[in-house]
């Protein structure tokens, strides 16, 4: 969480702020005492808002975090 925040406060920062968001929406996601739908989902949207709109745009990337966010909404 930390990390969020200091990324945050840093627009050069966007890639890290992504990756940190991707680890914790999966994190969340799978079973154990973390396991959280809500929170899987809000992180993957985040990450997903963070490829879509970041300046280095990857299609690949892009689809890959569509892919993560649908099948956390789907469940």
């Amino acid at each position: 969480m930390e990390v969020l925040n200091l990324c945050h406060e840093e627009p050069s920062m966007e890639e890290p702020q992504s990756e940190a968001t991707l680890k914790l929406g999966l994190l969340h996601y799978k079973p154990g005492p973390k396991h959280s739908i809500k929170h899987a989902g809000d992180y993957l949207a985040t990450h997903f808002s963070l490829i879509r709109h970041g300046e280095k745009k990857n299609s690949r990337q892009i689809d890959l975090a569509r892919v993560n966010l649908g099948i956390v909404r789907a469940n």
